[in-house]
């Protein structure tokens, strides 16, 4: 972020009310909160570091042309946080923060696919990040090469595509071709090779594995990567992570609990977030927002089904805080679309309008 924007935001917080200022505040600090957990965070650590080291196995300690890059695939289901693991995964392995070239930028890039994308529309915006925008029109092949020409001059080895489902769903087998041979095209760059971490929902794998005309062609585009599949939430055994999130992400909020059946809660919380851990940590700071919001100093079921009301617009009798059959309330139909993205946004939402803060 530049010295403008910042000063911006800065005008922006100085027009803020103070209620604002305090639970935008908040909520910064309940994202800055992370719950590793060792049947995800641990894998992930183990996947990125075999990556980092084959970079430097293929590394020549002479004027010497380095060997193609590889790659690690990582899925899972939407609301697990894959990438929330993967980032703290890097933020962790110091290689992966290592300056570019002549001192500036990083080795690692990270890249959101933008939702609808073609393989053109990624490379246009992975050239945006890289500060090379493209102001004429060019062809998806003639981008990507712009592209691994500017990876080169600036040094960047590691390249993180995440959300890489918005690339490939609705798309025809050559447009699935053409989009694995870009990034085959990436591992064998002669000038600068790029090791590639792509995260997505689980179908990306058969999509990306689907077989061309070229079978040797098929082979190679698949062969350079190492594919890792995350679990969900696994319970009961892991429900004592979601009672510590529950208890710790209020106290840093200053809030205290008042429940009157803590378990029932919880295990409300877990068919809510569809056994995905990172849906639950999102659920808790929406029901905290909500607290925040009403001026409330005590964290009860109310926030919960008022928050859930407010996100996904459902009735009394569809939300799985207030009705007691609450096994049977389907939320995936209103939690996610069916290519199996969120629907709604995770960002809390910050209003001015508060009730009397309870006694």
């Amino acid at each position: 972020m530049n010295t403008s924007d910042i000063e911006l935001l800065n005008r922006l917080r100085a027009k803020a009310s103070p209620d604002d200022r305090r639970i935008a505040a908040v909520a910064q600090k309940l994202e800055g909160i992370y719950y590793p957990t060792d049947c995800r965070d641990g894998v992930v650590e183990e996947a990125l570091g075999d990556l980092a080291r084959r970079a430097l196995e293929d590394a020549p300690t002479n004027a010497g042309r380095r060997k193609p890059g590889r790659g690690v695939i990582i899925t899972a289901e939407s609301g697990q946080g894959k990438s929330r693991i993967v980032g703290h995964a890097l933020d962790s392995i110091p290689i992966f923060g290592v300056a570019g070239r002549y001192g500036h930028g990083c080795v690692t890039l990270r890249v959101r696919t933008p939702k609808p994308c073609s393989g053109a529309g990624l490379g246009l915006h992975v050239l945006d990040l890289l500060g090379y925008p493209l102001t004429a029109s060019r062809k998806a092949h003639e981008i990507w090469r712009r592209v691994r020409q500017r990876l080169c001059q600036l040094g960047v080895m590691f390249l993180w595509i995440d959300e890489f489902q918005h690339l490939i769903d609705r798309k025809n087998l050559q447009d699935l071709r053409d989009i694995r041979d870009t990034l085959k095209s990436l591992l064998e760059y002669e000038e600068w090779p790029i090791y590639v971490i792509i995260t997505g929902l689980p179908h990306l794998v058969t999509l990306l594995q689907e077989p061309s005309e070229d079978p040797e062609n098929d082979i190679q585009a698949v062969r350079r990567y190492a594919f890792l599949s995350l679990p969900g939430l696994e319970l009961p055994q892991e429900m004592e992570i979601v009672e510590r999130a529950l208890t710790d992400l209020s106290l840093a909020a200053e809030l205290s609990l008042n429940f009157a059946d803590q378990k029932d809660l919880q295990n409300r919380l877990v068919h809510t977030a569809l056994g995905r851990f990172g849906l639950a940590i999102e659920i808790i700071r929406w029901a905290i927002a909500a607290a925040l919001l009403a001026g409330d100093a005590t964290l009860h079921e109310e926030h919960f089904a008022r928050m859930y009301e407010k996100r996904t617009g459902s009735t009394l009798a569809a939300n799985p805080f207030v009705v007691e059959d609450w096994r049977n309330v389907d939320c995936k139909a209103v939690l996610q679309d069916p290519s199996g993205d969120p629907i709604i946004d995770a960002t809390p939402i910050i209003s001015s309008k508060r009730r009397r803060r309870r006694a």
